[in-house]
């Protein structure tokens, strides 16, 4: 019984102090710091809940969405040993991801209210018009996080915007510019895993989910063709968003074509469409 006792403690000291195979410190003292950790991280939980909830800016929303997620499961190793209130940090992640889509809706129209009323500020038509075309710029960075209605609301969007110009010069710019349509996203992957925690969660009509764990589908037929005509370029490795490989690739002619040839064989192994 003692034995199981120890070694239980010492999971907890592991999680917060790594690399030890006795115990630091007493129980006691063990589980204060598990408490002050978790209550440190659960106040950076809810500042982002509320920054998610509120923020005009699509950057900050998604990077505070991935923080959500980040918190949450830095947290779920310690329900064994810390009493949460209210949500565990299992079922925050899975609200999470039942909020997402209808959290970056409502992003989207905070965005494009906020968007609106600056533009009606502007004295000529280029001015109020270039603000539009800034909120869907950065909206498409994150196309892939977006489902296929949230793509069509945003096309229905620009194509709005774009109706109402009426200078013909600047028209035909903008519609070049912003009018093609978004492709259409891969599914977000669900983050369930096993949990107990206290915290504020976005609310229902403004929720969101977070990148850290996003899963990209790649074709396997284009990333051959880039590995065989452009692989000492590394231009294989930005297709997969490994930028850093990519730049390694460019720097050591991809690693003295060794690493092509493997990368090679290796995409040649993988089903079509793969995940990256």
């Amino acid at each position: 019984m003692f034995g199981s006792k120890k070694q239980r403690l010492l999971k907890l000291q592991n999680l917060m102090i790594p690399g030890h195979n006795h115990l630091l410190m007493s129980e006691s003292q063990l589980l204060n710091q598990a408490a002050q950790i978790c209550s440190q991280r659960l106040k950076i939980l809810n500042d982002s809940a509320s920054i998610v909830n509120s923020t005009t800016n699509v950057d900050t929303f998604f990077s505070r969405y991935d923080l959500l997620y980040e918190e949450a499961n830095y947290l779920v190793p310690f329900e064994p040993f810390v009493a949460f209130r209210g949500s565990t940090p299992t079922q925050l992640i899975e609200q999470f991801d039942a909020k997402y889509d209808s959290a970056i809706m409502d992003l989207i129209n905070r965005c494009y209210e906020a968007t609106r009323n600056k533009a009606e500020s502007m004295k000529t038509e280029k001015g109020r018009v270039n603000q539009f075309v800034k909120l869907f710029l950065s909206l498409s960075e994150y196309e892939l996080e977006m489902n296929e209605e949230t793509l069509l609301y945003i096309q229905s969007l620009k194509e709005s915007m774009i109706a109402n110009i009426s200078d013909e010069k600047l028209y035909n710019e903008t519609k070049a510019l912003i009018s093609r349509p978004f492709p259409r996203a891969t599914p977000t992957p669900s983050y369930a895993q096993q949990t107990e925690i206290n915290v504020i969660v976005p609310n229902t009509a403004q929720s969101v989910p977070a990148t850290s764990q996003r899963v990209l589908k790649r074709n396997r037929n284009v990333a051959v063709f880039l590995c065989i005509f452009f692989g000492i370029f590394g231009a294989h490795k930005f297709y997969e968003d490994k930028n850093f490989l990519g730049t390694l690739y460019i720097a050591t002619f991809g690693f003295c074509l060794i690493g092509v040839i493997v990368d090679l064989i290796l995409l040649c192994s993988k089903p079509n469409p793969y995940y990256c």
